[in-house]
């Protein structure tokens, strides 16, 4: 019942987000991936919920960086843009020993270390969430959408593949 209506929630909010929001902007959680996702939890240990329907990429920074660099610090730290991070900004400010790149294939990036990836919404760069390995086909997502809560979910990594336009991971 929880996983039905969790479910239904992202699905109405990726179809909210996509009439309020451009396409390819902040802020577009929830979006066409979620029609793969399985297992899905809100919230759940590791997630960090975005603090507003903009800061995914800071969001995804304070889980990589697993607290070391907090949400509130990235936005801050990314105030000249409005607090929005652009994806291609967060490797930098995650440190030495972290990079992006636009990937070939995601799998090749997947493993029990967690890495950034910024999935595509209705076609164009839109939402970053962080995953890892869970086997040999499968990813869990942590996701900090919705605002304030977050979600995990699992996820095939050949659906994911053609989802991703970046990828941030450790060297």
């Amino acid at each position: 019942m929880l996983l039905g209506s969790l479910r239904t929630s992202l699905s109405r909010i990726g179809s909210a987000v996509r009439e309020v929001v451009a396409p390819g902007s902040a802020g577009t959680g929830g979006g066409s991936w979620m029609q793969f996702a399985t297992n899905i939890t809100e919230g759940g240990l590791g997630v960090v919920g975005q603090l507003t329907p903009e800061s995914c990429v800071s969001a995804v920074g304070e889980m990589l960086s697993h607290g070391r660099l907090t949400q509130l610090e990235l936005i801050q730290a990314f105030a000249p843009n409005g607090g929005m991070a652009y994806y291609v900004e967060l490797p930098g400010a995650l440190g030495a020993g972290w990079t992006g790149r636009f990937p070939v294939a995601v799998g090749e990036f997947l493993s029990d270390s967690p890495v950034g990836l910024v999935l595509k919404v209705f076609g164009q760069e839109g939402h970053c969430v962080v995953a890892s390995r869970r086997d040999d086909v499968t990813a869990r997502i942590l996701d900090p959408w919705p605002v304030g809560i977050g979600s995990s979910y699992d996820i095939a990594v050949d659906d994911i593949n053609e989802m991703v336009s970046f990828v941030i991971y450790q060297k």
